[in-house]
């Protein structure tokens, strides 16, 4: 997915707005220039980039390096996150060796941004509204308490998806306020305001914490002593399509992986719902590498020849049905995806969608 994923990573360490309760909403800002590592870590690749901040200009990307996951015939969790921190120590690795010298300064350093697709998170996005007869006012306090609130019920409820039944074994990694409406009016901050209804849109999002550990220790045996920050690529890209798109408020937003996809409906500038479905770029893999009885290699080849228009007229044809059959069972996935997540709602008719470069046009189709 190469520029595209670091640019929109780009916009959620730039621009996702953060409540800050000493008593304002602020933008994430730099006063100097500087270079955070940047990593994205996804179910078909790893990624890293150094990017430079600098609070006169757009940020710069200078250098990146991506490396695919092992492709894994029969997918299992434990083997999966084994080949995840390889690449990702692959990748680590090739940027503290080749990449430190497009750097003026190494300890320019600052931060380490690691951008968690999905299998490695689980998200969810609550309205909360608030009405009352009289007029009140919102204070810090009370927004605290309100996402200590949701932060809690958000993680009880997630248990048993990510770390069984004990807290300890899972970690929420974001908790923002992506939308605010007072007295029915969107604003960019509550406080101090005398209302009677208040309405708040949150997006949460957790992870296990071994999967933090581990990844957090592969970046230290290569960037010690650095403060590493997880968002999700959720959220990341959402942040990115609405700030780039102003105009446009209702869309489907697909990040479209190696093992999954994700799909999350957005209406009037927020998050409505999200939810993934387990096929991916390596679906069409795996069904290619069997019915043409050879290695995921090779059938990889194959179907870039074939999205290539290189590939001779009989052999076309096999892999063609290979294609639609597969193209078929994604897009009933995302039939019933999209169904669920519109609650009987008319779905937005603009999408936006991110997938590796060679499959994209098939997706796009």
């Amino acid at each position: 997915m190469g520029f595209l994923i670091f640019f929109l990573i780009c916009y959620l360490v730039l621009g996702i707005c953060d409540l800050y309760l000493a008593g304002m909403f602020s933008f994430l800002k730099r006063k100097k220039k500087e270079v955070n590592l940047i990593l994205d870590i996804g179910s078909g690749s790893v990624a890293g980039a150094f990017v430079e901040f600098n609070p006169e200009s757009d940020p710069r990307v200078l250098y990146i390096k991506r490396e695919p996951i092992k492709f894994i015939k029969e997918l299992k969790g434990d083997r999966f996150k084994k080949e995840m921190l390889r690449s990702l120590d692959f990748v680590l690795s090739n940027l503290n060796k080749e990449g430190l010298v497009y750097l003026e300064n190494t300890n320019k350093i600052k931060k380490v941004h690691c951008s968690l697709a999905s299998p490695w998170f689980v998200s969810q996005t609550k309205i909360v509204r608030i009405k009352k007869e009289k007029a009140f006012h919102i204070d810090s306090q009370f927004l605290a308490d309100l996402l200590e609130n949701e932060e809690e019920e958000f993680e009880n409820s997630n248990l048993s998806k990510y770390g069984g039944k004990k807290k300890e074994q899972s970690e929420v990694i974001e908790r923002k306020m992506i939308d605010i409406k007072l007295n029915g009016y969107r604003v960019e901050s509550p406080l101090n305001k005398k209302i009677k209804e208040a309405e708040f849109s949150l997006f949460m999002s957790m992870s296990q914490t071994g999967i933090l550990d581990s990844i957090e220790n592969v970046i230290l045996k290569h960037f010690l002593d650095k403060y590493v920050d997880f968002h999700s690529f959720t959220l990341a890209s959402f942040s990115a399509v609405r700030d780039m798109y102003e105009r446009v408020s209702d869309f489907v937003l697909l990040d479209i992986t190696g093992e999954v996809t994700d799909v999350s409906v957005i209406k009037a500038g927020s998050i409505l719902n999200t939810m993934s479905f387990p096929v991916g770029r390596n679906s069409l893999i795996r069904a290619m590498a069997k019915k043409l009885k050879t290695s995921p290699e090779e059938a990889t080849s194959v179907l870039k020849l074939f999205l290539n228009d290189a590939l001779g007229v009989r052999k076309s044809k096999s892999v063609k049905a290979v294609v639609d059959k597969s193209a078929e069972d994604w897009k009933t996935e995302f039939v019933k995806a999209v169904i669920s997540l519109s609650d009987g709602r008319l779905l937005p008719t603009t999408i936006f969608f991110t997938a590796d470069e060679d499959i994209s046009s098939l997706y796009s189709e």
